[in-house]
Order: structure tokens, then C-alpha cells, then sequence
């Protein structure tokens, strides 16, 4: 190890001193800097309270009736948030949003197989993705399967992503906790 080293400081130290040498002899010429000139723009910035937490929203006085001597009596009830969003079940069908249709939760992979990249895409270079809509029934089986888009311009690709999807494991779709049939996207990337 000492020799190694040794060695290799005598050929560094030769090294740098031939780095010397050859560079006194170039002719280097050095260009002064120019002069830089530099312009400032003040502008006014409005002063702002950034700091700080915000002050916190007052607190509803509604008194709460309550028998137990452990519930302060200035305790109070707080605001209740409303989700619009969510439809209700009727099921007369009346009233509601789309009259009265609970909202549907879309299908989800279980065991989702994924594509492999074909061989003629792979030498081609091609790169991309399949965007595929699936239906899927009411025991999460794929039904039909249609292609959207294909950004890869190959037909093995889509045929690769057609038949991962086809291999692939579903939860069916529910509605007001019912399996129902529904259509989904899944979308496929074929990138090396």
C-alpha cells in the first residue's frame, strides 16, 4: 500500500509540474472584464399580515340541554358540514339529483395483470400508452372491452393491453350496496 502510494505522488507530482511548464509557454491572452451595468426598479409592495395564526371562527352560543353534571352548561354544538354531493336513495325514484339514483362506486382492480411490452414495439421504438373503457358485470368479469386511444400506433400494443385487461380480476361496481354492471377506463404505459 505505501509503495502504491508513493508511486503514484511521484507520477502526479511529475504530471503537475509538466501542466506547468506547457501552459507557461502557450500564449494565454486575457480579456478584461467589461463594464456591467446594472439597473435597480423599486416598486411599493403593500405591507401584509403574514405572520401569525389566523383568528379562529366564534363559536356558536346554542345552549345544549344535557342531565349529566360532567357537561359544562356553556358547552355548545358545533356547525355541520353538508355534503351535496352525495345522493340520497329513494326508491320511488322522486326527487334528488337524476331522480333520486344513489351515487355509483366504480369497479376496482383485485388482481390486475399488466401487459407486457411486445417485441415488434420493443425493436420499433415505439412508446406510448392504451387507454381501454371496460364493462364489467355484476360478478366483476369483463364483458367488453373498447379501445379509446392509442398513442403507441401499434396494434400488437393494443392487443398486449386487451389481453391483460381480459386477464385481469374485478370488484364489481355497487350502487346503494348492490352489485351492479358499469363501464370503466384503465390506461396501459409501454415505455423501455
Amino acid at each position: 500500500y505505501v509503495l502504491r502510494f508513493k508511486k503514484s505522488l511521484v507520477v502526479s507530482l511529475t504530471l503537475t509540474i509538466f501542466c506547468f511548464l506547457f501552459f507557461k509557454r502557450c500564449d494565454l491572452i486575457r480579456e478584461l472584464p467589461q463594464d456591467i451595468i446594472f439597473s435597480v426598479n423599486v416598486q411599493t409592495v403593500p405591507i401584509t399580515n403574514q405572520g401569525g395564526r389566523p383568528t379562529p371562527p366564534k363559536r356558536p352560543s346554542v345552549p345544549v340541554p344535557v342531565d349529566e353534571e360532567r357537561v359544562p352548561d356553556d358547552a355548545t354544538i358545533e356547525t355541520t358540514e353538508l355534503d351535496f354531493n352525495v345522493w340520497v336513495y329513494n326508491p320511488d325514484g322522486k326527487g334528488g339529483p337524476l331522480g333520486g339514483r344513489p351515487r355509483i362506486i366504480p369497479p376496482r382492480p383485485i388482481a390486475e395483470v399488466f401487459p407486457e411490452y411486445p417485441e415488434s414495439a420493443r425493436k420499433q421504438g415505439l412508446k406510448g400508452y392504451v387507454k381501454l373503457s371496460l364493462f364489467i358485470d355484476e360478478n366483476g368479469q369483463v364483458k367488453e372491452v373498447i379501445l379509446l386511444k392509442n398513442t403507441t400506433g401499434s396494434e400488437d400494443c393494443a392487443k398486449e393491453a386487451m389481453r391483460a385487461v381480459r386477464a385481469s380480476r374485478f370488484t364489481a361496481a355497487t350502487q346503494a350496496g348492490k352489485a351492479v354492471a358499469a363501464w370503466t377506463t384503465r390506461e396501459y404505459g409501454f415505455y423501455f
